[in-house]
């Protein structure tokens, strides 16, 4: 019988080059199939997964750890072999993990946005704007579950921002058990 772990077989792609005439072959990527359980004789069931490999530019190894993986289930996994979702993505070394949506519409790469959990536990909304990528117009605070539109950092339960600024807002909040809006522009509202 396969037991679970084995592996079922694999792809490399290689390439040879080297200093002073002298070949190396060094593999850049790798797809490797691997039995997800173990596979008895009469058992039709015979969960495997795929897992993706490539290496960065560095000189150390760095294919030891797959950057993707599709498990048995279907479930996609980038930056983790064990997806939890159907589309799972880790970011690791404190980066954020962020999903960019691009679309060719013919304004010259400004149909763009950026979904990603950053600043610890934030989720943001980010759009291309002429250029580069503006401050989040969509926010929800993880550890408060504060929203922001037109700001990362919302005080309040909802926070609406026109320019960005903190003293152009309009902020709703359950003070007491009542709905208290605010706006700092004019604070009699």
């Amino acid at each position: 019988s396969i037991a679970d772990g084995n592996h079922l077989g694999r792809i490399e792609f290689a390439g040879a080059g080297g200093e002073s005439g002298v070949e190396n072959s060094r593999i850049g990527a790798m797809i490797q199939a691997e039995a997800a359980d173990t596979w008895e004789s009469d058992d039709e069931e015979k969960g495997t997964e795929l897992q993706f490999f490539t290496q960065d530019d560095s000189a150390s190894e760095t294919l030891g750890t797959p950057r993707m993986t599709i498990n048995m289930d279907g479930k996609v996994g980038i930056g983790t072999s064990s997806p939890d979702s159907n589309l799972h993505i880790r970011a690791g070394n404190g980066d954020a993990a962020e999903i960019e949506l691009w679309a060719d519409l013919g304004n010259q790469n400004e149909d763009k946005w950026k979904i990603g959990a950053v600043d610890g536990d934030n989720l943001n909304i980010y759009n291309y704007d002429g250029g580069s990528w503006g401050d989040a117009l969509f926010s929800v605070v993880g550890t408060t579950g504060n929203v922001g539109i037109g700001t990362s950092a919302p005080a309040d339960l909802l926070e609406i921002s026109s320019d960005g600024t903190t003293t152009d807002y309009t902020a709703l909040d359950f003070a007491s058990g009542q709905l208290r809006i605010t706006n700092e522009t004019n604070p009699a509202v």
